[in-house]
């Protein structure tokens, strides 16, 4: 797979400026906007003796990195558009916990990825254990099988090859049980927006890339009909956002898979 986006974007620079030195885990630039409420746990028990255990609101957890985006920026020619990064307990737990985990979600915040033979952390298998693996797999468990029965490889390989050609990005970095509230003004939302209104759409209306815009459209700046490349979930799909085998995004993916 061709070197997709080139060199080191505006939204990885602008990551760099982020120091993971204690919580509140904020980009510097949000800190003096970010006024939602907010939780800041570092372990599961803290968590699960809080005001916030087994309530489903859009609280914000800052006490896990930001999660701007997953895979490799600089090599993915597919690019999956969320809302935010959801929140799982045993998260908590793998970041605080597992030293592989929190270094592979620095690894992946500084994108030194060079190496990795799973360059996208949400399809490894050695961390299938963590929520964020777990809920990706089930997403693209259809496109990973039929990848699967095409190639002659084992499901091993065939998560291997989607976790190099896909990378996500998220509109707001911080973690979440559900939909946070209005945060427009962040200066990380607007990074994100730029990289990809920029960066990506150009790439994706010369045939080099595709955008699968899942969730909160407009508000990334993109709009259905912008190139073949570019698959917008009409709102009625937005929340499940399919990507199986028969929804508009996975098939979209396999091609890419296959080409």
């Amino acid at each position: 797979m061709s070197n997709q986006v080139g060199c080191r974007s505006t939204l990885q620079s602008f990551w760099d400026r982020f120091e993971p030195t204690g919580p509140p885990f904020v980009h510097p630039e949000d800190r003096d906007i970010l006024r939602y409420p907010h939780f800041e746990y570092q372990d599961v028990e803290s968590f699960a003796r809080s005001p916030q255990f087994g309530t489903n609101d859009g609280s914000l957890q800052l006490g896990l990195t930001p999660c701007p985006y997953a895979g490799d920026l600089s090599r993915a020619d597919v690019f999956v558009l969320l809302l935010n990064p959801g929140f799982d307990p045993v998260d908590l737990f793998g970041e605080h916990e597992i030293p592989d985990f929190s270094r592979a979600v620095e690894r992946t915040l500084r994108q030194d990825l060079a190496d990795e033979a799973f360059p996208n952390v949400y399809f490894n298998p050695k961390f299938c254990w963590s929520g964020a693996f777990r809920w990706w797999e089930a997403k693209l468990r259809d496109v990973a099988h039929a990848y699967q029965r095409h190639a002659g490889v084992d499901y091993w390989r065939s998560l291997q090859v989607i976790s190099q050609h896909l990378a996500t990005l998220e509109l707001l970095p911080y973690h979440s049980v559900s939909s946070p509230p209005p945060f427009g003004r962040l200066a990380s939302v607007a990074a994100a927006r730029t990289f990809v209104n920029d960066t990506l759409v150009p790439k994706a209306k010369a045939g080099e890339l595709t955008i699968i815009v899942t969730r909160r459209a407009v508000d990334w700046g993109l709009s259905a009909g912008i190139s073949d490349d570019i698959v917008v979930y009409p709102p009625q799909h937005a929340r499940s956002a399919s990507l199986t085998m028969n929804s508009v995004g996975g098939q979209a993916l396999f091609r890419r898979l296959v080409s």
